[in-house]
Parts: C-alpha cells; structure tokens; sequence
C-alpha cells in the first residue's frame, strides 16, 4: 500500500503543470501569430541587428590587449561591475542565484529544515525513553507516538489561520509553543498515570506547534516564489521558480529527517531525557530567530470570498 502511495506520488509530481505555463498556452491559443508580411520584416530587421553586433564584436575584438603569445585575451565584467565567477555564475546559474539570495526564502527553507529535525528527533528516543520509564510494549510505544501524529489533522485550519493573520506570526507562534511543550516533557521522570497522560498531552501540545510551523512556510515559500518571478522574469522564464523552490523545502526536510534522529539519540545516549528535551527547546526558539528577521507577514494578501459565497 505504501509503495502505491509513493508511486501515484511520484506520477502527480511529475504531471505538474505551473501556472505561468498553462497561462502561456492558453494566450498561444487564443492569439494567432503575426502575419507572413510581418514576419519577413521582423526576420530581416534582426538579421540587420545581428549583422550590426557582429561588426561591433570585430571592432571590440581588435582593440582588446594582446599577452605575450598576441593572442586576445578579453577581461570579462558583468554591468554592475561584479567580478568574473560572479558574472559567470549569473550567467549560466542566474535562477539559483537569484533563489538563494532571497533571505525570505531562505528563512522559511531554515525554518522548515528545523522543524523536521525536532519532529524527527523523538524516532530515536522516545520509544526508548517509554520503554524505560513506564515499561511499555510495542503497542504501547506506537499508540503514544500517536500523540505527537494526530495534530497533523488541523493542518487546513492552521492554513485557514495563516491565510487569516499571515505565516510569519503562525510559524512565530508554533516555534513557541514546540519549545513550551519540549521545555515541560523535562517534568516527565518516573511511572505513574499522571505522568502518563502528561507524556501524552505535551506531546500534543509539541505536535501542535510544529505542524503550526510546517504549513505556513510551506505556503511562505511559494509566495516567495512567486515575487522573485516577478521581480526577476529573466532568470526563469517560462517554466516558472515552483519547482525549484519545491526542490529546496524537499532537501531541507530530508536533511532534517536524517540529523533529527541522530542528535537525539546522541543527547539522550550521553546525557538524560530532560538535557534531550531542553535542548530541542533551545533549538525551536533559535530556529524562529531567522524566520522572524526575514519573513515578511503577508496577511495583506490574504483571500476573500465576497460576500454571499
């Protein structure tokens, strides 16, 4: 069942049409092309261009300084004055250029790379920390994990919430509240019932902040996406940003995945559970530092439906 999943994962991946595309066809559609008179002018007016740039790379060739072989050797400056690789990385890489020097970007891509590492973080401990404290089977270390799982249920109301107030105060607002519910499971320390259902509803209380994190930089990244096309149409051109800012959530959250695991269990192996707790609080609030500096709250763009829908 779960490699079907994958595989109709994969075919809608990869059926994915952006949007700036499909708008492409359809103007390609609805407008004919010019006509064969125009397109004779248009033809000869470039070949006239090209003919002129030609003439004037001849000219700029002659006057360029010879070595000592009398060979040209061109120096190469970009418009800005910036230096060779520079210039050459805006020339071949210019959208991967452009995607990392957007700091909004690169915050909610951090954010989300932080959040996987926490939610991850309790594969490697918390079966081994039940087992040891309350004594429980495999049965009773799945049902607890469903804890920290059944948050993600409320992922359309918190989209709802960051469409309503903007993601960067909902991302703000599940940092805080992950790193209130890591801080209080250091008070989880023998086997009772009391301590039992504390486990239970702090964990949900972290799952709650950390799917609070995940859905507005998801939607934050996007709209990120969505500027730099506007503000550079150059670097991507038709096939749009989506994907590679897609590619960018895709390995934050896979790096994350990996370390998450392996932090915990080297904190819980070489200290105790409260230090391995503590520490995932003091990781939430410094992943919310850089969402807070560079996150820009969006909740004047946020949709409404007229009245009467």
């Amino acid at each position: 069942m779960a490699i079907a999943v994958l595989i109709v994962d994969l075919l809608l991946r990869a059926s994915i049409i952006e949007r700036k595309v499909a708008i492409q066809w359809g103007k390609s559609v609805c407008h004919a092309g010019p006509d064969p008179i125009e397109r004779q002018e248009q033809t000869s007016g470039s070949s006239d261009i090209e003919s002129d740039a030609e003439s004037s790379s001849l000219r700029a060739r002659s006057s360029l300084p010879l070595d000592s072989n009398s060979e040209a050797v061109p120096v190469t400056w970009s418009a800005h004055g910036t230096s060779r690789p520079e210039a050459w990385l805006m020339r071949n890489f210019q959208s991967v250029v452009v995607i990392f020097r957007s700091r909004g970007l690169m915050a909610a891509v951090s954010g989300i790379f932080i959040q996987s590492i926490i939610l991850t973080s309790f594969d490697g401990v918390l079966g081994l920390f039940v087992k040891e404290s309350f004594g429980f089977d495999s049965t009773g270390v799945g049902l607890v994990f469903l804890a920290i799982s059944v948050p993600a249920l409320l992922s359309t109301l918190v989209g709802t919430l960051a469409d309503r107030y903007g993601p960067r105060r909902v991302a703000l607002s599940g940092y805080a509240t992950a790193a209130l519910g890591l801080a209080l499971l250091t008070l989880i320390t023998h086997k009772s019932k009391p301590q039992i259902v504390g486990l239970n509803v702090l964990l949900g209380l972290t799952g709650v902040g950390l799917n609070l994190i995940l859905t507005p930089l998801s939607a934050e990244m996007l709209l990120e996406a969505d500027r730099l096309e506007e503000d550079h149409p150059e670097a991507f051109g038709s096939a749009g940003s989506y994907a590679r800012v897609y590619s960018l959530l895709c390995v934050a959250y896979g790096i994350g995945t990996a370390a998450g695991p392996a932090l915990s269990g080297f904190l819980y192996e070489r200290t105790t559970w409260a230090a391995t707790t503590l520490t995932l609080a003091l990781i939430s609030l410094l992943g919310s530092v850089p969402v807070f500096l560079y996150t820009v709250n969006r909740q004047q763009g946020a949709i409404t439906l007229p009245e009467g829908e």
